[in-house]
């Protein structure tokens, strides 16, 4: 199966995939579902606000019917918040980008809604800053809103979410932890060896759900490897570190780096720091030559 990567993509266009690494990745992300305030009784209805050519949407809609639920479906492309589906259909569950989620806080057509049949909303793909989860979990209650947030993490490249930080964790600067079936380290960029607690290296994941590779791109051979261990690991472009309680936390993605004076610098890190004041809805860093200001 050959699978485009999405807006997150570390490089190429498109993902190929065993049947059997999809299968396995939905019974990984169908673990999530316990975790949503849906009544047992009820069928569950998830309405995913990702195209569903990407990764994460064809793992979403996998997931949905491996568990029993149902997935609405609907004849649009671009990703986007699908306001006229969640209106009508009123699903219980919806799945997003970060980016799609916080369309929640913008879209002028649910001013004045009432979106309390939302019980669950799932931000995944890549990590939800913590100052925009506070702001977006705010504007839910602030409206009567009372739909559960749970932020997940997962690169394209293992075809399904593989962390996720649960409201019960009350850890928002976190990404949380592995999910059942997930292995996830911290290593050294350089030499793939373990770094010692707390401190920064790349964050490797292990599953059956991984990508066999980029399709018609040599650059599958830098992103998996097998270590000594004799598993295949997909050694991101993210960068982390874990706690003493083996909470994982982001500390920002090489392909985005910027080197000032030698030292560094994470431009997310800075916009997560920009976004938590309270009169800022966004904000991008990035690098400009001296000689642009000549």
């Amino acid at each position: 199966l050959i699978f485009h990567l999405g807006v997150d993509s570390k490089t190429g266009s498109s993902v190929v995939i065993k049947s059997e690494a999809l299968n396995t990745s939905a019974f990984i992300s169908g673990f999530q579902l316990d975790f949503a305030d849906v009544n047992e009784s009820a069928q569950l209805r998830i309405l995913s606000a990702v195209e569903t050519a990407f990764v994460y949407g064809a793992g979403v809609i996998n997931a949905t019917l491996i568990t029993g639920g149902t997935q609405i479906l609907y004849g649009r492309s671009e990703t986007s918040l699908p306001v006229r589906e969640l209106l009508w259909y009123k699903p219980d569950i919806v799945t997003a980008y970060p980016t799609v989620a916080f369309e929640f806080m913008t879209e002028r057509r649910l001013k004045g809604k009432d979106l309390s049949f939302i019980k669950t909303l799932f931000v995944g793909g890549r990590l939800m800053p913590g100052s925009r989860y506070d702001e977006l979990k705010n504007y839910f209650h602030r409206n009567g809103w009372k739909a559960k947030i749970i932020r997940t993490y997962g690169p394209p490249e293992t075809v399904g979410i593989c962390m996720y930080n649960p409201p019960e964790f009350d850890n928002p600067g976190a990404m949380g932890i592995p999910l059942p079936g997930i292995l996830v380290k911290i290593l050294d960029r350089n030499t793939l060896t373990d770094v010692p607690l707390g401190e920064q290296g790349a964050i490797c994941i292990h599953s059956l759900a991984i990508m066999q590779g980029y399709y018609d791109d040599p650059q599958t051979e830098d992103v998996i490897k097998q270590l000594p261990d004799g598993r295949q690991w997909v050694i991101t472009s993210d960068n982390g570190h874990t706690d003493e309680k083996g909470i994982f936390y982001f500390d920002g993605s090489i392909n985005r780096i910027l080197v000032l004076g030698g030292f560094y610098v994470f431009p997310s890190v800075i916009e997560d720091t920009i976004k938590g004041f309270n009169m800022i809805l966004n904000g991008d860093v990035d690098y400009l030559p001296e000689q642009a200001f000549l």
